[in-house]
């Protein structure tokens, strides 16, 4: 992830969360922790206002690995698994 965001141009309009993120709405103190993901102060990670996807690595259960790509101008999520087709 940290490869991906050096190689990111000041115009891209994409983000990645990072895989823990996931975990982090879930524990105690989480609305503080997810706005720090959504308004910049979470750095390498631009300003959601400044992106137009975001992608979101989730986990199932430990077991199996989705990718999550929020699309925030038309307001959709486009969920990849590798195991369907």
């Amino acid at each position: 992830m940290i490869k991906m965001y050096e190689q990111r141009q000041q115009s891209d309009r994409w983000s990645i969360l990072p895989p823990y993120f996931q975990m982090t709405i879930v524990e105690c103190d989480a609305i503080r922790r997810v706005e720090c993901y959504f308004n910049g102060s979470m750095i390498p990670i631009p300003p959601i206002s400044e992106v137009d996807e975001v992608y979101v690595p989730l986990n199932i259960r430990n077991v199996h690995w989705l990718l999550g790509v929020f699309h925030l101008r038309n307001r959709t999520l486009t969920i990849y698994d590798r195991f369907v087709i």
